[in-house]
């Protein structure tokens, strides 16, 4: 029979899963091994006595014979212990063996000499008869029999074979693992004789059963009558199940999984704890965790005290070794708790006997269960073995961070081997991404040396990846610590870095100006570019480009540092400062609104080829420039990147900053939820660290950007009033996107005339500022088209020609086609279909899809006006395309209205991309999901294998997938997809 497993299954069901099984088999009236197998705790012997029960219960009860046994380390050391215990059930043990008994015939004198054996020479050493002869001399039992091996075999099976001339024998043996060798040979030899007999041995086995049990075991359990059931620890839904019968209340998930790790899916140790939170009052709700682990606590401690308690001294000393080192090394914990590795093997089989070591045996099964064994050793002790423990690990050459692990709970590391431990942890730490891990290691010593420059530089560079506010106080403090011009440098770069997080523009471009002025007076230049080639020329250029960046992220700061920047050559090296320096000439272009081509080759040339370098500032600004220049593709691909570097480097302030920007890019791009999910998780990391309202300002935007394109106008109310905060006003360009969805949002609400008194306000303080680029913020196209829709289109011809000067001088598919847009909104007749014609034609080399999407729906409607419907379903159906592969769902249901009145077929959309796909395409993708072949496809649909290409090619075309393989990744189930297709067939 094949192997049944049942690891992870809830209690209820391996008991039940067993119990049929044993019914079944005693029904079958044959021969069967059942074997349960699982580590300790996973309820092997309750499904055991289960299955009993029921059996005893059962309507073949009557016929059938049960013994049940249960083995103990005292069995291994009696030779046929299982024997002995098998005639003792059978009422047949010491004198009753010599008397009158139906079990004793046929066989008696086979039967008795065995049965004597095993009562009377308990202890004494069998000789084993292979093929009838001996292969040493026999010892004479009390009563003159011959007392070999086989002879017990032979009389214990002709035993058991009476006892099946009556009916079924069930054998339950539990825990055989401490069996002798004997009652393991014996169990084989009479399973090997009983091929046509009812003889079933039922039998738990805790894992890893020993090599005796498994050299027994095997040739049965890989026959038709053996069967294998492994119980493991208990699975979320059993963990689930015990929780729910034992406090009446179904738990959250978050409780369930804790609570399994917590148990170590051990059904024993949940058993406790369930008892314990019923008795407590706590309800499973994913609110109590908390609870949960103060509850947790007490019952592990108080199980960790019951079991310590009467140990031998030198098991303490072992546990509370491997508790503090978090590891089962042998050699380790000797040398830590002094006692010899026989010792620390024994203390090793305590725990694991004891379920506190995990399954695997090689840790504890929860972080708790080691501080409560540690916990009962008293502190002096504790710190004594922390100071040991650093000392051995150190001289064994394990990583600084294991080391540290023992050294920080000692709140001081007076010596300097200690101080060099804790320096490296933290630099493992950091190369790993776990900068508050490295913020940990260090504590200690700068509460030890506050004034180190060394180590203040250290801290501040970790602390900015994780709160760049705190990091401003470290970085102050270092800056008092030093005049060395080159050492204020780099603190005023990593100080101009972490301001612009919390919108200190001017007080950073203060400490970044004074400390260039410092640094080129000392190097006798006036400009980075004078410096010679080295170290030097190296700290100047980034010292400037750090510059540039914190001043165009405020407004009191723009203009003075865009001429600052006037002034400084742009570099023709290929090092990292010249790459930063390159991408903030290449955002003073897109400032300016000129040269959109260098600016975008700078904007190349800023980033490495690898990618493992791409710094956040200089991939942060050559992002926005691909965006401003219509290269919305290679921004989002940017940003994939810096967004993985951030992952991993556990720069989360970074990480945030990214996300929300990488946000707007994808809206930018026409992806619309992935623009969602971005802002969603750029907001969450930023909840969850803390953060203030500035953290989330570019993610804020963007989502309610993002809400806005799905109809969802309450929420991106909500959102776009959590952005609201006293310092966006020194932040320029969120504040100009605030502006513009706030514009819009009025519009959308029908307060066309406030929503344009407020981009008219925008666009004057993006003059005051000196911000000339039309695609920047392209407030002059809103406010066009909102007049021109509320019967103003006079008003709004000097808006028109405000952005045509803009756009003539930044000259991207993008700003033409809005040039034309507007243009064409206060034109009329056939020059507006022209205008409008000319900017679908220039949106269809811009990634912008969002934009490409309004013009062709403005462009359809007016060609319907016109009465030419024919012309105008061809546009309008290519904008309820965009506008579902986007997501915008407010835009396709406006267009889709407006293609059924054009005369097209049209169905209800539901939302997912695949609206986009005809009836034909979409039982053409149904199969190819499903994996047959452009031939079975044709065969199936009737039709040809070209045209199931064609199909295809439209499909990958309308999805912006490649192939086949992005079928599965970029399609929902395909149940029902049907309903919300277009009708172009």
């Amino acid at each position: 029979m094949s192997a049944e497993p049942m690891a992870g299954e809830a209690m209820p069901d391996a008991a039940d899963s067993l119990r049929t099984l044993v019914e079944e088999t005693v029904a079958d009236n044959r021969r069967a091994l059942i074997f349960v197998r699982g580590g300790p705790g996973t309820g092997k012997s309750t499904a055991f006595d289960s299955a009993l029960f029921a059996l005893n219960g059962a309507d073949t009860a009557s016929a059938c014979t049960v013994v049940r046994i249960h083995c103990g380390p005292h069995a291994a050391k009696q030779p046929f212990w299982l024997g002995r215990a098998f005639a003792d059930h059978l009422g047949l043990s010491g004198v009753a063996a010599r008397q009158a008994n139906p079990l004793l015939e046929p066989g008696s004198s086979k039967i008795r000499p065995a049965l004597w054996a095993i009562a009377e020479r308990t202890g004494s050493r069998f000789t084993r008869i292979r093929h009838g002869a001996a292969e040493g001399p026999s010892e004479a039992a009390t009563a003159r029999l011959p007392t070999t091996e086989y002879t017990v075999l032979s009389g214990l099976s002709r035993l058991a074979a009476n006892v099946m001339s009556t009916g079924p024998l069930v054998l339950a043996v539990d825990d055989l693992q401490w069996c002798d060798e004997q009652s393991l040979r014996w169990i084989d030899y009479v399973l090997r004789r009983s091929k046509d007999r009812p003889l079933i041995v039922l039998a738990t086995v805790c894992t890893p059963a020993p090599a005796a049990v498994l050299g027994v075991a095997g040739d049965h359990l890989s026959a038709d009558y053996g069967r294998i059931l492994t119980l493991g620890p208990l699975d979320s839904g059993g963990t689930r199940a015990m929780l729910t019968k034992g406090t009446g209340v179904v738990p959250g998930p978050e409780f369930v999984e804790a609570s399994r790790l917590i148990s170590g899916g051990h059904r024993g140790t949940l058993a406790q704890l369930v008892r314990a939170l019923s008795g407590a009052g706590v309800v499973p709700t994913d609110e109590s965790i908390g609870q949960l682990h103060h509850v947790a606590m007490s019952v592990i401690e108080a199980h960790a005290a019951e079991t310590m308690a009467g140990q031998p001294e030198h098991v303490h000393h072992v546990v509370r070794a491997i508790a503090l080192l978090a590891s089962t090394d042998i050699e380790l914990v000797s040398a830590l708790s002094g006692v010899p590795t026989r010792g620390v093997r024994a203390g090793l089989e305590f725990l694991r006997d004891n379920h506190f070591l995990a399954s695997s045996g090689d840790g504890f099964r929860h972080e708790l269960v080691r501080v409560a064994l540690l916990s009962a050793a008293p502190d002096y002790e504790v710190t004594w073995m922390r100071d040991r423990a650093a000392r051995l690990l150190n001289d064994a050459g394990l990583p600084a961070e294991v080391v540290a692990d023992q050294l920080l709970p000692l709140d001081v590391a007076p010596e300097p081997w200690m101080q060099t431990v804790l320096r490296d942890a933290a630099r493992e730490a950091s190369h790993r991404g776990a900068p508050k891990d490295a913020l940990r290691h260090l504590s200690p010593l700068l509460d030890q040396s506050p004034g180190d420059l060394r180590l203040r530089g250290q801290v501040a560079g970790i602390v900015a990846k994780v709160n760049p506010g705190e990091a401003l106080a470290h970085l102050r403090a270092a800056l008092e610590l030093t005049s060395d011009p080159r050492s204020r440098a780099e603190l005023a770069i990593e100080f101009g870095h972490s301001a612009i997080a919390v919108q200190a523009a001017q007080e950073a471009m203060d400490v970044l100006v004074s400390a260039a002025d410092a640094l080129y007076t000392a190097l006798g230049v006036s400009v980075a570019t004078d410096v010679p080639e080295g170290a030097d020329r190296e700290l100047c250029t980034r010292l400037e480009a750090t510059v540039a960046l914190v001043g165009i992220n405020g407004r009191s700061t723009l203009t003075r540092v865009r001429e600052r920047l006037a002034g400084v050559p742009e570099p023709v090296g290929d090092s990292a400062a010249d790459r930063y320096l390159m991408a903030m000439h290449a955002i003073n272009r897109v400032i300016a609104g000129t040269e959109p081509e260098q600016a975008v080759a700078l904007a190349r040339a800023a980033l490495p080829l690898d990618l493992a370098g791409y710094s956040t500032p200089a991939t942060s600004i050559a992002a926005v420039t691909f965006a401003v220049a219509d290269e919305s593709a290679q921004a989002v691909d940017a940003l994939n990147v810096l967004v993985d570097n951030n992952e991993t480097d556990g720069a989360l302030w970074s990480l945030c900053q990214s996300l929300g920007m990488r946000a707007h890019m994808r809206y930018l791009a026409g992806e619309v939820s992935g623009a969602i999910t971005d802002a969603r998780t750029s907001i969450k990391i930023a909840g969850d660290e803390g953060w203030g309202p500035s953290a989330i300002g570019s993610a804020g935007l963007a989502l309610a950007l993002g809400l806005m394109a799905r109809g969802e106008l309450d929420q991106a109310r909500e959102t776009l009033a959590s952005v609201v905060d006293v310092d966006l006003a020194e932040s320029p360009f969120e504040l100009y996107v605030w502006v513009l969805v706030d514009a819009m949002l009025r519009a959308a609400a029908g307060d066309s005339e406030r929503a344009v008194k407020q981009l008219r306000h925008c666009g004057r303080r993006l003059e005051e500022d000196g911000v000339t680029n039309p695609l920047l913020l392209p407030w002059w196209a809103e406010a066009t088209l909102l007049l021109a829709e509320s019967g103003q289109a006079r008003s709004a011809r000097p808006l028109v020609e405000y952005g045509e000067d803009l756009v003539a001088r930044w000259d991207v598919p993008r700003a033409r086609a809005l040039a034309r847009i507007a243009r064409a909104m206060v034109s009329r007749g056939t020059e507006r279909i022209d205008l409008l014609t000319d900017a679908a034609v220039a949106m269809e080399s811009s990634g912008a899809m969002l934009d490409r999407q309004r013009v062709e729906y403005l462009l359809g409607r007016e060609l319907l006006r016109k009465e030419q419907p024919k012309a105008a379903r061809e546009h309008l159906r290519t904008a309820a395309e965009i506008a579902t592969w986007c997501g915008a769902t407010t835009a396709a249901a406006t267009v889709r209205e407006l293609l059924v009145s054009a005369g097209g077929r049209m169905r209800q959309g539901t939302g997912a991309r695949t609206d986009i796909l005809t009836g034909s395409e979409l039982r053409v993708v149904e199969l190819a999901v499903g994996g047959a072949t452009n031939r079975e496809i044709a065969d199936e649909l009737f039709v040809t294998s070209r045209t199931v290409e064609v199909h295809l090619t439209n499909v990958y075309r309308k999805l912006g997938i490649t192939g086949r393989a992005d079928l599965a990744t970029v399609l929902p189930k395909l149940t029902g997809m049907r309903r919300g297709s277009l009708d172009e067939d």
